[in-house]
């Protein structure tokens, strides 16, 4: 009797074993899970709520830049962070007391049910060692300093690092931010797959006369603001204006010798010199919009 009672012991712990295994386990909720791929789906998990603003690819590049998505966690002998975002406990305390996340803050238990109630995530409870409830009370950081229908202050790459520098860890520089940055972006991962190329990017500028001097002025700012997020010597940059005519500004194979050289070269480029109206079939007018191309991947952006 006591023989077949191990057996069947056996056999529900093994067959318990085996569905667990078949289920699978979710490292999004797993304390101390790492890596991009943990890191992405936390990401994408917290993007789908629809429940913050863009941060800009800010929350990935921390997550690489602090602690290299988990897999080498930064010097913490002071227990002063947790997590795969080194979220501190005075950070915490924020993402439960700012009045600027109290909409966020109610609809966490519906979107996230296998989080507890927010209040009730304690600096000792080790809930923050789960990687999607790191990467949420990170989101709401963040949210605290934005505004709605407002860029955030780490728009450009270079704000990013300060930023972080000022607000997530003192003890990485700006300099050594980016340095990451490029790191992570510029060798293989998910998002550049092991694409060592050049990027090339053509910015195709409307110079006609529907477009007011003003906004072509801001448009002109607005490709040097994009073109601030990449590294000067991964890109090569292109850019021509059309009326009724075509004018290249520039092209893939000018040579700049600095990034600043490059914005004035934008910023200094002026409209064609017919300003009429184009008498040519809308069918075939380029739309205002940037090609962004590479080995590995072709964008059509529009703006």
């Amino acid at each position: 009797m006591f023989r077949l009672q191990l057996l069947l012991s056996l056999w529900v712990a093994l067959t318990l074993t085996l569905i667990h295994s078949a289920i699978g386990v979710d490292l999004t909720l797993e304390p101390g899970a790492s890596g991009e791929d943990v890191a992405l789906s936390v990401l994408r998990r917290i993007s789908r709520t629809g429940l913050f603003q863009d941060d800009y690819d800010l929350s990935f590049r921390s997550a690489y830049v602090g602690t290299k998505f988990f897999e080498e966690p930064n010097n913490n002998e002071t227990g002063a962070f947790q997590g795969m975002w080194m979220v501190t406990e005075e950070q915490l305390r924020i993402t439960q007391t700012s009045e600027k996340l109290v909409e966020i803050r109610s609809r966490i238990p519906q979107l996230f049910p296998q989080i507890p109630n927010w209040s009730q995530v304690t600096w000792e409870s080790g809930e923050l060692m789960r990687p999607l409830v790191n990467g949420i009370a990170f989101k709401m950081y963040l949210e605290t300093f934005m505004e709605n229908g407002m860029y955030p202050p780490w728009l450009m790459l270079r704000d990013q690092g300060v930023f972080y520098n000022e607000r997530i860890d003192s003890s990485t520089s700006p300099d050594r931010f980016l340095e990451l940055v490029r790191e992570l972006e510029t060798f293989g991962n998910s998002r550049n797959i092991s694409c060592l190329g050049y990027k090339e990017i053509v910015f195709v500028h409307d110079g006609s006369c529907t477009v007011y001097p003003e906004n072509f002025t801001n448009t002109k700012q607005w490709m040097v603001n994009l073109l601030d997020t990449f590294a000067f010597e991964d890109v090569r940059v292109g850019y021509v204006v059309y009326n009724t005519g075509i004018l290249a500004v520039f092209g893939l194979d000018s040579i700049f010798t600095s990034q600043e050289d490059r914005r004035d070269a934008i910023l200094n480029g002026s409209k064609p010199g017919m300003y009429y109206l184009l008498h040519i079939h809308y069918s075939i007018i380029i739309k205002p919009s940037i090609r962004v191309h590479s080995k590995c991947n072709i964008y059509n952006l529009f703006f």
